[in-house]
């Protein structure tokens, strides 16, 4: 360590999966026009991307994508807006869990026997709902920003 050296505290943002409906998500989202770190690296085993809906209005672009394993789901959603207002989402409970991860603050939220992590970056509202297990939904989180376990 040289102290008259600079060093950068972050390092640079790499998204790396060998799930292809990931990829073909972080593509979409790129050319959404979304640099940020938003799509997960990592879904677990026998997930196979079923759909994917792109929408773009004046004042908002949308996509969407649905992963499978023909008994559990995760749907993922990203919302592109020119205005800052966050969409409200169902609850069944009013402890909502805030889980925090490389500076942004992941509200999770129980309904009808699904969770919901909901963030923002910039203007760009991300949201995965799945009726997983609730540690399988902080990997996922946790993967956004890197494939470590």
């Amino acid at each position: 360590f040289n102290p008259t050296e600079e060093r950068d505290e972050q390092p640079e943002y790499v998204f790396n999966t060998d799930h292809p409906g990931l990829q073909q998500i972080y593509n979409a989202v790129v050319e959404m026009g979304v640099t940020d770190p938003v799509v997960p690296m990592w879904v677990p085993d026998g997930y196979e991307l079923l759909e994917v809906k792109k929408y773009a209005e004046p004042t908002e672009a949308t996509f969407f994508a649905l992963f499978s394993n023909n008994k559990n789901f995760i749907q993922f959603n990203v919302a592109i807006t020119s205005e800052c207002e966050a969409y409200q989402h169902a609850k069944d409970k009013e402890v909502v869990g805030v889980y925090e991860l490389s500076g942004a603050k992941h509200y999770i939220i129980s309904n009808l026997e699904t969770l919901t992590a909901t963030w923002i970056v910039n203007r760009t509202e991300c949201t995965i709902v799945t009726d997983c297990q609730e540690e399988e939904l902080y990997k996922l989180l946790k993967s956004i920003y890197t494939m470590e376990d």
